[in-house]
């Protein structure tokens, strides 16, 4: 039954709500209700089970038909006068945090199929990123689960991290919205964190982070063309030729 955990996320949110109108202006909604959904999951522990369906249905289903209607009420001119002259940041900003990646994982000895996980995670989109890309380099369920909890708890950081930073330094919308667009991983925190800098804000964020979305098809097509080209080089030794 779904009927018990929608439910728990109901009054989790209800609560962010009120909790909000008593804090300051920098604190977000969706901060407040993640805080309180990771108090509440680390006090109940085990007692949350029967909770577990119903809340997997909300993160999965609801939040990302959410996340399509967020998206759906902005206008096509609005969101090629944000998307266009951002573009090409977003594309530079996106082979940087791969190359980056790369690089330090390679000097600290990461393994190569992890490495190309949390690079794809880091560029693209979070954690979609990451189960799409595990077949395409053969990547072992543990190391799917360690990108995964790697990229979640620097989103669910930065959730929190960045507003107060971009508040502190008085971003302006447009920058704030482009900063979480390009900078946070996973599409709910990129919403979170926009949310929490204000509607001009999310706006912008939103346009971003679907614009890194739609790379994502043509970014696996390169990864996998570069790996099929290294697994063919690793074997034509071994053929003595």
């Amino acid at each position: 039954m779904i009927a018990p955990g929608l439910a728990g996320a109901v009054i989790i949110a209800i609560a962010a709500r009120v909790l909000t109108n008593f804090l300051p202006a920098i604190v977000a909604e969706v901060s407040v209700a993640l805080l309180l959904g990771i108090v509440v999951a680390s006090l109940a522990g085990p007692r949350l089970r029967p909770l577990t369906p119903g809340l997997a249905f909300s993160a999965q289903r609801l939040l990302r038909l959410g996340i399509v209607l967020l998206g759906a009420r902005l206008s096509l001119a609005e969101i090629a006068r944000i998307g266009l002259p951002a573009t090409v940041l977003i594309v530079i900003t996106m082979a940087a945090s791969f190359a980056i990646v790369i690089l330090v994982a390679r000097f600290v000895r990461v393994d190569h199929r992890l490495a190309i996980l949390i690079a794809v995670g880091s560029a693209v989109c979070g954690n979609t990123a990451i189960v799409a890309t595990a077949p395409v380099i053969g990547a072992r369920a543990r190391e799917v689960a360690y990108a995964v909890a790697t990229i979640t708890l620097f989103g669910t950081v930065a959730v929190f991290l960045y507003p107060a930073i971009g508040q502190a330094v008085g971003l302006p919308p447009l920058a704030s919205g482009l900063w979480a667009g390009v900078a946070v991983h996973d599409t709910s925190q990129v919403i979170a964190t926009g949310a929490a800098f204000g509607p001009d804000a999310l706006d912008v964020a939103t346009v971003v982070k679907l614009i890194r979305n739609a790379l994502m098809a043509p970014l696996l097509l390169l990864i996998a063309a570069v790996w099929a080209s290294r697994a063919e080089t690793a074997v034509v030794p071994a053929g003595g030729t």
